[in-house]
C-alpha cells in the first residue's frame, strides 16, 4: 500500500512539474522573442517551407518516411499554405491526364504556384518519360493534371536520366525552368536544353545553351534566370588534370556564362595556386554575389573567402580574395582534425567546412561557415563491398562567422564552438539557422544545456564544449548575436525540448525581414509546432 502511494505522489509531482506540452510558449528575451503555437500531428514528414512573392509559406509534407527525405527521388508529396501556425491537410496528389501513373521528382516555386516535374519509366526504350505540372497550394482537390515535356527538349538525348533534371527558380519566382544536365565525352560539347515557365502564362519557351565545355569537365554551380531574354551559368571547372579524373570536390576555376539575346558571353574567376571548395551564389535586384572557400592546396584546409560581385550584365564589379587570420587558420586546423578525438576517420569529401549562409548588404558582407562531416560504421560483419548494416553518422560543428567590407578595410572573424551528431536521419535536427538584424547576425541551432550556466551563459569552449543533446533534459536552442560592427559574440541559452516538447529543425527556418522575424518550425515524429522568433527593434 506505502509502495502505491509513493508512485501516486510521484506521478502526481511529475504532472505538476511538466508544462502543457500542447499549450503554445510564449518567451522573451533581452533582444528577441520566441513563440511556438499549439502542439499537433500531421500525417506527414515536413519537408520544407518556402516563401512566395505575396509572403505566403508553403509547406511541403512527404509521406515517405523520415530518411527518405533526403533522397534525390521522392513521391506522394503534399503542397499547402501554412495558416494561423498550423499546417496545411495534407492532400498527396494524384496525377491524370499525360502524367497519369507517374512519380513526382523534382519542384520549385513559379510565382504563387509550385511547377513540378514527375516521370515513369519506359522499360522498352529504357529511359524516363517526363511530364510537367502546375500545383496550386491552395487548392482543395488530390488530382492534378500532367502535360508532356515536348519532344524537341529530350530529342538529341538517348537517355534521359531523372537524376540529372535540374529545377530552377528566378529570385522574385516570376520564372522557373526544367534544365537536363546530359553525359558529354571529352571530344563533346554540352548541349543544355531547358524549358522557360513564366508565372503569367502556362506556355514553356524551349530555350538551349551550346556549353563549349564537356561534362568531365565541369559541374553546374548555379543558374540565374533575370529575364526570358538573360540568363547566367555558374560552373565549376578542372583545369588540373587530378582535378578533372576525380571530380573531386575542389576545383581550380568558375565560369560564369551568359545567353543573352540567343549569344553567349563568357567570363572567368581563375588564380594561379588556388583551388574553390565550397561555391554558392546569391541572385540580388542588380545582379549577383559569388561566394567561394579557396585553399591553397588539393584537400587542404581552407584559407579564406573569396566575394565577386556582378551586375546583370556579367560584369565583376567588384572581387576579393580574403584570407583568414592566424587565429582563424588555428581554429581550423584544430576543428578538421576533431576526428582523431572521436576515433573517427573520414574520406576527404565527406567532410569540409561549408558556407551555410551569406548577406551582402551595400559594401557589407557577412557570412556564416559550418564544419559538415559524414561517417560510416560498419556493423556486425558488414564491410565496404559486402553485405550488412551501415550506419550514417552526421556531423555539424563549429561556426566561423565573417564580416567584410573592402571599402573602408575592415574585417572581422568569430569562431563559434559546436558540436552536433545524429544517425541515420540525414542530419534533419542539425546545422544551424540565421537572421540579419539592422546591427547584428543572429545564429540558432540546437546545443546542450551543460554548455551553460543557470543565467543561460556560455561557459565552455571549443576544447570544452559537450556533444548537443535532444533529449528534454538537456536539450536547448543556443542563440548567438554577432555585432556586425565588429564581430562580437553574445552566446545564450534559450527554450528547448524540455519546454516545448519538440526538436528544433534550423534547417526549416526561414527569414520573414518585412516582419522582423525569423518563421521557425520543431517537430517529433509527426508531431509539431510552428512558431516565429521575434527580433526586437535596435536603437
Amino acid at each position: 500500500m506505502r509502495l502505491i502511494i509513493l508512485i501516486f505522489l510521484s506521478f502526481c509531482f511529475w504532472m505538476i512539474s511538466t508544462p502543457n506540452v500542447h499549450a503554445q510558449v510564449v518567451k522573451d528575451y533581452k533582444d528577441i522573442s520566441i513563440f511556438m503555437g499549439d502542439k499537433k500531428k500531421s500525417k506527414g514528414y515536413i519537408e520544407s517551407f518556402s516563401k512566395t512573392p505575396s509572403g505566403k509559406i508553403i509547406c511541403v509534407q512527404n509521406q515517405s518516411n523520415l530518411l527518405n527525405l533526403f533522397s534525390k527521388i521522392k513521391a506522394n508529396r503534399s503542397f499547402g499554405y501554412v495558416e494561423d501556425y498550423t499546417l496545411p491537410q495534407t492532400k498527396y496528389l494524384k496525377f491524370y491526364g499525360d502524367g497519369r501513373r507517374t512519380d513526382l521528382a523534382s519542384y520549385a516555386i513559379l510565382g504563387e504556384h509550385i511547377l513540378a516535374v514527375s516521370y515513369r519509366s519506359d522499360f522498352a526504350s529504357r529511359n524516363d518519360l517526363l511530364y510537367y505540372h502546375f500545383i496550386d497550394p491552395s487548392s482543395d482537390t488530390r488530382i492534378n493534371h500532367g502535360f508532356s515535356i515536348p519532344e524537341d527538349f529530350s530529342r538529341m538525348y538517348k537517355n534521359i536520366n531523372i537524376s540529372r533534371l535540374i529545377l530552377i527558380s528566378s529570385e522574385d519566382a516570376s520564372y522557373s525552368s526544367i534544365m537536363y544536365l546530359p553525359n558529354t565525352t571529352d571530344a563533346e560539347f554540352t548541349q543544355l536544353n531547358y524549358l522557360l515557365f513564366a508565372s503569367n502564362s502556362e506556355v514553356p519557351v524551349l530555350r538551349g545553351i551550346n556549353y563549349p565545355y564537356s561534362t568531365n569537365n565541369f559541374n553546374p554551380l548555379d543558374f540565374f534566370i533575370f529575364n526570358p531574354d538573360n540568363q547566367f551559368l555558374i560552373a565549376a571547372h578542372y583545369n588540373d588534370k587530378e582535378l578533372a579524373k576525380t571530380k573531386a570536390y575542389e576545383f581550380d576555376e568558375i565560369k560564369i556564362t551568359q545567353l543573352k539575346d540567343k549569344e553567349l558571353h563568357e567570363w572567368s574567376i581563375r588564380e594561379q595556386g588556388i583551388y574553390f571548395s565550397d561555391t554558392k551564389c546569391y541572385p540580388s535586384e542588380n545582379g549577383f554575389t559569388i561566394v567561394s572557400l579557396y585553399k591553397y592546396q588539393i584537400n587542404g584546409e581552407i584559407q579564406g573567402v573569396l566575394i565577386a560581385k556582378m551586375d546583370k550584365e556579367g560584369n565583376i564589379l567588384n572581387k576579393y580574395f580574403t584570407p583568414f587570420n592566424n587565429e582563424t587558420l588555428t581554429y581550423i586546423r584544430s576543428a578538421t582534425k576533431f576526428n582523431a578525438g572521436f576515433n573517427l576517420d573520414f574520406e576527404p569529401s565527406t567532410h569540409n567546412f561549408k558556407l551555410i549562409d551569406f548577406y551582402a548588404i551595400g559594401d557589407n558582407y557577412y557570412g556564416i561557415i559550418e564544419y559538415k562531416a559524414t561517417e560510416y560504421r560498419y556493423g556486425g560483419a558488414a564491410m565496404p563491398n559486402g553485405a550488412g548494416s551501415i550506419d550514417r553518422y552526421y556531423w555539424c560543428n563549429d561556426l566561423i562567422a565573417f564580416g567584410i567590407n573592402k571599402r573602408d578595410s575592415t574585417q572581422w572573424f568569430s569562431l563559434i564552438p559546436k558540436l552536433q551528431r545524429t544517425v541515420n536521419d540525414g542530419g534533419y535536427y542539425l546545422s544551424a539557422t540565421s537572421y540579419l538584424s539592422d546591427n547584428h547576425l543572429h545564429i540558432f541551432f540546437n546545443d546542450n544545456l551543460s554548455n551553460y550556466n543557470k543565467d543561460g551563459d556560455f561557459i565552455k569552449d571549443e576544447n570544452t564544449s559537450e556533444l548537443a543533446q535532444f533529449n528534454a533534459v538537456k536539450n536547448t536552442i543556443t542563440h548567438v548575436s554577432i555585432d556586425c560592427t565588429n564581430g562580437n559574440v553574445t552566446r545564450k541559452s534559450t527554450i528547448g525540448r524540455y519546454e516545448s516538447n519538440i526538436i528544433f529543425t534550423p534547417s526549416l527556418s526561414v527569414p520573414i525581414p518585412e516582419r522582423n522575424t525569423l518563421f521557425i518550425n520543431g517537430n517529433n515524429l509527426k508531431n509539431y509546432r510552428l512558431g516565429n522568433i521575434f527580433f526586437n527593434k535596435e536603437k
